[in-house]
């Protein structure tokens, strides 16, 4: 406020209205690139395993997760949670610093563990071959 006062505005700023700036705010450029890195892998993560549960070639590997729509929808909600964080992202940052900061972070992890259910199901089925 000493250096960059406002001039319109008389009140305290508490956040930066983006996420990507509030994340750079808070962790510098090094943590920005850090969670874009985690961002941009979980949802890498979560696309392949979409496809891999839309193609007829994951038949058997999906026969080892479980039921066919279960895989596929849990990713398609996960890719609509991702979408819905960065497209709210650009606008605020309600997702950082509050009491559901956690929600973000369950749903990298999430994306992150069906990955590992899909290469764990694809590992077993290349060792024993089709179920």
């Amino acid at each position: 406020p000493l250096l960059y006062p406002f001039f319109t505005h008389s009140g305290e700023v508490h956040h930066a209205h983006s996420l990507f700036l509030q994340v750079a705010v808070d962790l510098g450029l090094p943590g920005l690139v850090a969670y874009l890195a985690l961002l941009m892998g979980s949802i890498s993560v979560t696309w392949q395993v979409w496809k891999e549960t839309r193609l007829p070639l994951a038949l058997p590997a999906r026969a080892c997760v479980g039921e066919n729509g279960l895989l596929g929808s849990l990713c398609l909600g996960l890719l609509g949670s991702h979408a819905a964080l960065v497209v709210h992202g650009l606008m605020d940052a309600a997702g950082w610093a509050n009491k559901l900061a956690v929600l973000p972070w369950l749903v990298l992890g999430l994306a992150i563990a069906v990955g590992r259910i899909q290469t764990r199901a694809l590992r077993t089925e290349s060792q024993h071959g089709p179920i």
